[in-house]
């Protein structure tokens, strides 16, 4: 171990990023790949409740319910998804080969979602419930392979923190983008449901763009030999045996739960509880650079304090920032500037935790003899899942709960719920989160002992078979 790690700490091993030869372009390209996906996500996170219940006109129960069931549905697919791409070999490799493919029926897919056909009744909701079924389902398609990707694309801990956080810098331009500029699109005319598709056309060209770009420079190192077929029962035993993967499946779950309920209420918040539905446009962009700035300084932390720490810190700030927001009022300079702390929190949280599931690959590997990237990515991703269907299934059933009617003066009740779901209940998230991810051991210096067992079995295997 003397030759790995120092005595303050860093790596000096074989797993040094001079040995891996990546560049700058590949990992932003691969930062392009999240973008792409995302400026179709946040499209829906963003804009979809508010456009099927303020435009399209379906009562917020039914929205709740009609999305609820549909992430239900895509949550059954989600670890077949991670074992098919366990054992899918092409000439393109395992992982990349479903971002092209999937890339244009997603792009169609946001276009039907906001086509707004003149249904009526029964009909207007199934016609939303399938092609918002199969919205999720490709995108589930490319999103796992997508996620699983980086322990295959690198072994180096610094390497893997930088292609995390250019991930997460896509993310975030693209809800950056999203919301600051499709505001504008909308005021250029006159009906919003024409309005609502162009503005899916937009984003779904610019969106296969970013995932040819991806599939083009992103490479892939560690190509795992596919001679062990793992079935779903595998799946579990990997799961089960990958201790780590518990606490980094909570946090994400959590995390991304008060992620989506704090973006899907915003429209709301600031249209109903502050009295102006144009703040949300300049909340949305200072919260995205904020949010980019935290994950430039991310990696940096992580290199300097290690990825727990780093987690400390980032959602440290951004259940403070909560808290202040609460008592905040409608003081426009504090809501924006807990705006944009708590956005740069939950990113470098966000963040550091795929980060610590991606060294679960290696745990998982040791402890049960299957190397699945794909399996591990689909549990983080499962998780995410289930926690931005509950964040956003959970705002429609509080403004069901408070009676909610669009475009009038709300209710005390109904205002103060939209504050609630804005600043407190976000936080306490965040505590929880905290909570959780006490219990993560795998630190730098047991993962880096883990690799050197493992390349010490691959030796000897090769030495066996001659």
């Amino acid at each position: 171990m003397n030759d790995i790690i120092s005595s303050d700490g860093k790596l000096n091993s074989d797993l040094s990023p001079k040995l891996e030869n990546i560049s700058f372009g590949e990992k932003f390209a691969y930062g392009l790949g999240d973008f792409g996906a995302y400026i179709i996500f946040q499209m829906v996170s963003i804009f979809l409740l508010f456009y099927l219940t303020d435009i399209y006109a379906i009562s917020a129960a039914i929205v709740g319910t009609l999305m609820l069931v549909v992430r239900a549905l895509d949550l059954i697919f989600v670890p077949f998804m991670g074992i098919i791409t366990d054992r899918t070999t092409t000439r393109w490799g395992s992982y990349r080969p479903f971002i092209i493919f999937a890339s244009v029926p997603f792009a169609v897919c946001l276009f039907l979602v906001f086509q707004s056909p003149p249904l009526v009744g029964v009909t207007k909701i199934i016609y939303i419930f399938v092609v918002y079924f199969m919205l999720e389902i490709i995108g589930t398609v490319i999103v796992i392979p997508y996620t699983s990707m980086i322990p295959i694309m690198t072994k180096d801990l610094n390497h893997r923190s930088q292609f995390i956080s250019a991930r997460f810098i896509g993310t975030n331009v693209a809800i950056l983008l999203v919301s600051s500029l499709t505001p504008k699109i909308i005021s250029l005319f006159t009906n919003q449901k024409i309005a609502f598709r162009a503005i899916s056309i937009i984003y779904g060209l610019v969106a296969i763009i970013a995932f040819v770009i991806a599939f083009r420079f992103i490479k892939e190192r560690y190509l795992v030999e596919k001679t062990q077929k793992i079935k779903f029962k595998d799946s579990i035993k990997i799961c089960k045996n990958t201790i780590p993967l518990f606490s980094v499946c909570a946090v994400i779950f959590i995390s991304y739960l008060i992620f989506v309920l704090r973006l899907s209420n915003s429209m709301y918040y600031f249209k109903y509880s502050i009295g102006d539905e144009s703040l949300a446009t300049i909340f949305f962009i200072i919260q995205g650079l904020f949010a980019i700035i935290g994950l430039f300084i991310g990696p940096f932390l992580v290199k300097k304090i290690e990825k727990k720490k780093t987690f400390y810190l980032a959602m440290g700030i951004y259940v403070l920032a909560g808290i202040i927001w609460f008592f905040a009022g409608s003081f426009l300079p504090i809501i924006l500037i807990c705006g944009a702390l708590s956005s740069a929190g939950l990113m470098v949280s966000i963040m550091v935790t795929f980060a610590m599931g991606a060294d679960c690959v290696e745990y998982a590997e040791y402890k049960t003899g299957f190397r699945s990237a794909g399996i591990i990515g689909s549990a983080q991703s499962f998780v995410a899942k289930i926690g931005g269907t509950l964040g956003m299934s959970l705002v429609g059933y509080v403004l069901a709960w408070v009676k909610y009617i669009p475009d009038v003066e709300q209710s005390l009740l109904s205002s103060n719920s939209m504050i609630w779901m804005m600043t407190l209940l976000p936080a306490f998230g965040g505590i929880l989160a905290i909570a959780a991810i006490t219990f993560y051991k795998l630190d730098n210096k047991l993962f880096l002992k883990i690799c050197l067992e493992l390349d010490e079995r691959k030796n000897k295997k090769n030495l066996e078979s001659f």
